[in-house]
């Protein structure tokens, strides 16, 4: 908290911080009546700040239940463990999750009564500590996780899906093997001012950078997303300049 203050004192990043949270049912979701199964949350306190994203699988029975739980899960374990975690290599930190997400995947399956697979879900998320300079993703199954450098005007990708873009097609935290499927990129923040998080629902193939960075614009600048059939899900962590300062806010 002291090293904030007197950051913001020098002038320096994080006066403000801001937070939303959204996620958009597809149209066939609609049109079914069923729920949205993406999952987007966010937390930011002191120079903090993780946002994390997760879409039930097509294929689980529970999947909303299961992105909802699992992505509160990520949130609170990686919000309260940053520190650590920023510390760890990546393949210590993909086998910490790993655990921690089998852990609470079985005591979800208890909670609901259901088999493990009935609460299947991706998962992804990134930690800021803007305190220390450093930055981590963490990515199991489809959506992407994108980047952007201050001089830069589109994102650029940082994290794809694993085994491609075919539907349903992808690993999940039911998977066997998770922490060789818990993808984990980390590094100092230099003149990184963007991160986003998005789920399948928000590309198609063949993927467009451009495309995606106006999405994630207007998201930023309207809180909206065109239409689609499928549920969409994004998380921005971005800093916009000002007079003398630069705000960081979290759009989720």
């Amino acid at each position: 908290m002291e090293m904030m203050e007197a950051r913001k004192k020098n002038g320096d990043i994080r006066a403000t911080m801001f937070a939303k949270g959204l996620a958009f049912k597809g149209m066939q979701h609609e049109n079914m009546n069923v729920e949205c199964q993406d999952a987007m949350k966010k937390r930011s306190r002191d120079g903090i700040h993780v946002i994390v994203g997760c879409d039930g699988a097509g294929t689980a029975r529970l999947a909303r239940q299961g992105a909802e739980e699992m992505s509160n899960a990520w949130l609170e374990y990686l919000f309260d463990n940053e520190a650590t975690l920023l510390r760890m290599s990546k393949t210590r930190a993909a086998e910490h999750m790993a655990q921690f997400t089998r852990t609470k995947l079985r005591e979800f399956s208890w909670k609901y009564n259901c088999q493990e697979d009935d609460l299947a879900s991706t998962a992804m998320a990134v930690i800021v500590d803007q305190n220390i300079n450093r930055w981590m993703s963490l990515h199991l199954g489809d959506g992407m996780i994108l980047r952007k450098h201050r001089s830069d005007t589109c994102f650029e990708i940082l994290s794809m899906p694993e085994i491609g873009f075919l539907m349903n097609q992808t690993y999940l935290t039911s998977s066997n093997d998770l922490a060789k499927h818990i993808r984990i990129r980390q590094g100092n923040l230099g003149d990184l001012d963007s991160f986003a998080v998005i789920t399948d629902g928000v590309y198609s193939c063949p993927l467009n950078v451009l495309h995606l960075t106006e999405k994630i614009d207007r998201f930023i600048e309207e809180e909206k997303v065109l239409p689609r059939d499928d549920d969409q899900g994004i998380a921005v962590i971005y800093q916009a300049k000002g007079k003398g300062s630069v705000w960081l806010d979290i759009l989720v």
